[in-house]
C-alpha cells in the first residue's frame, strides 16, 4: 500500500511540474495554441497509458503498447521545450489501441 501511495505521489508531482513548464513556457512566449495543444497531448498520453490496463490481454501488444509510450512521451517533452514533434510519435500509443480494438473485432465470438 505504501509502494502504491510513493507512485501515486510522484505521478502528481510530475504531473504537476510538466502543467508548470507549460504554464511556464506560455508566458515566456504567450503562445496560446502551443500551449493548447501541450495539455492536448498531455492528456492524451496520460489516457494512453491508463488504457494500457486493458492491454495486459495481449502481452507482446501490451509490451509494444509500452514502447510507444515511451516514444510518445520523449516526443511530447520535445514539443513542451522545442516546439517541434514527428506526430506520428506523438501518436503511436493510439496505434496500439487501434489494433487492440481491430483484434478484438476479428476475433470476437
Amino acid at each position: 500500500m505504501k509502494l502504491y501511495m510513493l507512485l501515486f505521489v510522484a505521478a502528481l508531482i510530475i504531473f504537476f511540474s510538466v502543467l508548470g513548464m507549460i504554464y511556464y513556457r506560455y508566458k515566456k512566449e504567450k503562445d496560446v495554441k502551443a500551449a493548447l495543444l501541450s495539455v492536448l497531448f498531455l492528456v492524451f498520453l496520460i489516457g494512453a497509458a491508463l488504457f494500457g490496463k486493458y492491454l495486459l490481454i495481449y502481452k507482446p501488444l501490451f509490451i509494444l503498447h509500452l514502447i510507444m509510450l515511451i516514444f510518445g512521451w520523449i516526443e511530447f517533452f520535445k514539443y513542451v521545450f522545442t516546439k517541434k514533434t514527428n506526430f506520428y510519435l506523438l501518436f503511436s500509443p493510439f496505434y496500439t489501441i487501434a489494433l487492440f480494438f481491430v483484434i478484438g473485432l476479428i476475433f470476437a465470438d
